[in-house]
């Protein structure tokens, strides 16, 4: 049966899709991307079946109804023309994608990069705040509150954007398939099953609706050699992922990361940057810049991993059992952190955060000393607790076979058509 996933255009994103695919076409599955060049040409190293929508050169705004008209008649007639047995899209581009599969009448599985991203709830937060609550499962106002913030934030900036039209559309949708209205990390979207790119057990929350996909690593991108690792050091791998120009403090922390490499000839720091901000940053000989790097042999073979939060590289970091120091900066890397301090598979530190004042000064550097850094990274390699841990939630992870369940439910859904 073919099954047929519209991307969101982040490779990050499309690299978490990379082990359901593998998984899927063992069991029997096609699988075809749809999606932008952004990520076409990395579906085309693996080897992955790939549209590129030519209607629209990027995704096209809630207001330009004219290229959403368009890109819906391209995507409608790639559905008819290969037959898709199920489709795959993001939630957070529900209101994109919802009327191009739901008019066909073909079986929906959204799905997700981001954990506690569900909906509002009193048992876990949003992703984008860093509070978990302080026992497993335990209800409690002070989430709530979080989802409150969350939604006045979001919908202020849907107000601001005039974007009026995705309320009075999901409630129309709601009623006319009779499916419940629900509110998640990126707004409004209907009740349909949803599967995490990610474990349960990192989600800390639970529901019927929700598939979750374990670690879901994709080994095929690994070359099978670690050309960087430096023997007789302890070997940190650096990496702020493909946004990396959002964070303005980032710099600023990088050189007091040189500060702290140049004092400590044991240590060796990979760090992965492009060429415009590595010009930025002292140079180092315990520092070995690259502009792209084979990241999970890097994570496979070096002793700490130093990272924004993406989910994708905590997972990676879980599947190999190597500890995290962790710097969230904005959207779901504080949830994320947060789960890392709560599982004791790593450190956060709270640096690149911008506080109010730093918003209104438009303020750059962190607040940080060099001192404070070694310590903390000190503590991360040298205390066994970190790998202990991780070696022990990724063995939990692995037991648990959470993809199984997916596959079933994809072969039963598929098999009615």
């Amino acid at each position: 049966m073919n099954l047929i996933v519209f991307l969101s255009p982040f490779i990050s994103h499309f690299i978490s899709l990379m082990d359901f695919a593998d998984k899927m076409m063992k069991n029997g599955h096609r699988v075809i991307f749809v999606g932008y060049q952004e990520t076409r040409k990395l579906a085309n190293e693996y080897k992955y079946e790939y549209i590129l929508i030519k209607s629209c050169d990027k995704e096209p705004g809630v207001k330009d109804r004219e290229k959403r008209l368009a890109q819906k008649e391209e995507l409608q007639q790639i559905l008819s023309i290969h037959k898709a047995g199920m489709v795959l899209f993001p939630v957070s581009r529900f209101p994109m994608y919802f009327e191009v599969v739901c008019e066909l009448d073909l079986p929906i599985l959204l799905y997700s990069l981001c954990c506690g991203a569900d909906r509002i709830n009193l048992y876990c937060p949003p992703n984008t705040s860093g509070y978990l609550p302080q026992k497993y499962g335990n209800r409690n106002m002070i989430s709530l509150l979080h989802w409150l913030r969350r939604f006045m934030r979001l919908e202020f900036h849907h107000l601001v954007k005039k974007n009026k039209s995705r309320w009075h559309n999901c409630v129309y949708d709601s009623k006319k398939y009779g499916k419940k209205l629900l509110y998640g990390l990126d707004g409004y979207y209907l009740d349909y099953p949803k599967l995490l790119l990610g474990p349960g057990k990192f989600n800390l929350y639970k529901n019927e609706s929700i598939f979750f996909w374990g670690l879901g690593v994709s080994e095929k991108r690994e070359s099978g050699h670690c050309l960087y690792k430096v023997n007789g050091k302890k070997n940190i791998y650096c990496t702020f992922g493909t946004l990396n120009s959002r964070y303005s403090k980032m710099i600023s922390f990088l050189n007091v990361l040189v500060c702290v490499l140049e004092k400590r000839s044991d240590w060796h720091m990979l760090l992965q940057m492009d060429e415009k901000h590595a010009k930025c940053i002292r140079p180092c000989k315990n520092i070995t810049v690259v502009p792209s790097v084979d990241q999970l042999d890097i994570i496979r073979d070096f002793d700490a991993v130093i990272c924004h939060g993406g989910f994708g590289t905590i997972k990676e970091c879980i599947y190999y059992g190597t500890p995290i120091f962790v710097v969230p900066c904005s959207y779901d890397q504080h949830g994320n952190a947060a789960r890392v301090t709560y599982f004791q598979i790593g450190i956060k530190s709270d640096v690149l955060v911008k506080s109010m004042i730093d918003r209104i000064l438009k303020r750059k550097t962190v607040r940080c000393s060099a001192d404070d850094i070694e310590k903390l990274l000190d503590e991360l390699l040298y205390n066994a607790k970190y790998a202990e841990n991780i070696a022990a939630l990724r063995r939990q992870i692995l037991t648990e076979k959470e993809e199984i369940v997916v596959i079933d439910y994809v072969n039963r859904m598929t098999s009615n058509e």
